[in-house]
This record gives structure tokens, sequence and C-alpha cells, in this order.
């Protein structure tokens, strides 16, 4: 979807795999695929999509940077990145 909005540039889509290249794939293992069940037991409005990064967050151990906090913080574990050190 990130990638075939309608009008989206070509200039547009290599910034993106350019910003996208810095970070790693996190494959999901059986401990995060439980994690998201969980997540999505004991948070049932929280989208899907949205439960698996908390779990994999939560998982791993790993601060989430989201502008959309209050989707995430009913989610027991998380933390989030405040850029502060």
């Amino acid at each position: 979807m990130l990638f075939a909005k309608e009008g989206r540039k070509d200039s547009e889509r290599r910034a993106m795999i350019d910003v996208l290249r810095r970070f790693r794939i996190v494959p999901v293992s059986r401990t995060i695929a439980a994690r998201y069940a969980t997540v999505r037991r004991d948070c049932p409005r929280l989208e899907r999509e949205d439960a698996l990064i908390a779990a994999t967050a939560v998982d791993k151990r790993l601060p989430l940077l989201t502008r959309n906090w209050r989707h995430f913080r009913q989610v027991e574990g998380v933390t989030f990145y405040t850029g502060i050190r």
C-alpha cells in the first residue's frame, strides 16, 4: 500500500526505499506470534497491524517510535522512544 498509492512519483518511491534500507527486517518468531495473540486478546480494539507492531516491540525489548502513542499505551510492556538517552 505504501508504494502503490495512486499518484506517487517515482522519486518518492526511491526516497522511501532509501529510508527503508536503514532498517532491519524482524521476522515473526513463535514468541512474537504468541505475544501477538496475547495483545489481541487483551486489547481487542487495537488494529491487527498495531498489535503485531506492539508484540514485536515488547518481545524484542525495543522502544516504539510512533505519533499514535494512544493506540499503544494500553499494551502491557510497551515502552516508547522519546529521543532522550
